[in-house]
């Protein structure tokens, strides 16, 4: 399974089956703001 989903929020969510499936990027990407790649961290909760 593959997701895509557009940028422009810090929260993002789908379904897969009965399955929520919420994702984020932190830290959230701000103008101006420099961050090193390797300080990203992915966060996702599957929920039934």
């Amino acid at each position: 399974m593959v997701i895509v989903q557009p940028g422009g929020g810090a929260d993002a969510k789908d379904y897969f089956i009965q399955y929520k499936i919420v994702f984020r990027l932190e830290p959230y990407p701000q103008e101006g703001q420099t961050i090193a790649p390797t300080d990203y961290r992915l966060v996702m909760t599957v929920t039934k």
